[in-house]
């Protein structure tokens, strides 16, 4: 299903969730003219970053991203961890700067092959795509 919508999507349903898909809302509605009650479920298709892909952050740094992606909830080596809604970006990453450990938030757009956004403090951020067979 996610590979034939586009990233943001809604999909929403009234009478069943979707397993282990957690939704983005969940509302308890009144119905039988106020004697019953269901639940209306929504989800939005996050944009696809499951891959390999090279961060270039604020001060110019190279860091290779392996992304592993559980509906909207991503992860990765290093401490990254993060969260798409449609093609909306939010991510932190844990690296060592200086000697030490240093946690940052970027926030960004997903297009296609590509992300970018800005950096929690400051400085924009840039990812691209590694293409699949491409020498590590």
């Amino acid at each position: 299903m996610f590979q034939q919508l586009r990233p943001g999507t809604r999909v929403v349903s009234h009478a069943f969730n979707m397993g282990d898909w957690e939704p983005g809302t969940t509302v308890a509605v009144r119905v039988n003219q106020g004697t019953g009650r269901a639940m209306v479920y929504a989800w939005t298709i996050p944009a696809q970053v499951a891959g390999r892909w090279t961060l270039t952050t604020p001060e110019g740094r190279r860091v290779t991203l392996q992304l592993r992606q559980r509906f909207q909830r991503f992860t990765g080596p290093g401490g990254v961890s993060g969260r798409l809604v449609g093609d909306r970006i939010d991510f932190t990453l844990t690296e060592r700067v200086n000697g030490r450990r240093v946690t940052r938030r970027f926030s960004g757009r997903v297009t296609g092959d590509g992300m970018s956004g800005r950096v929690a403090g400051g400085g924009a951020w840039r990812v691209v795509k590694v293409p699949p067979g491409a020498p590590r």
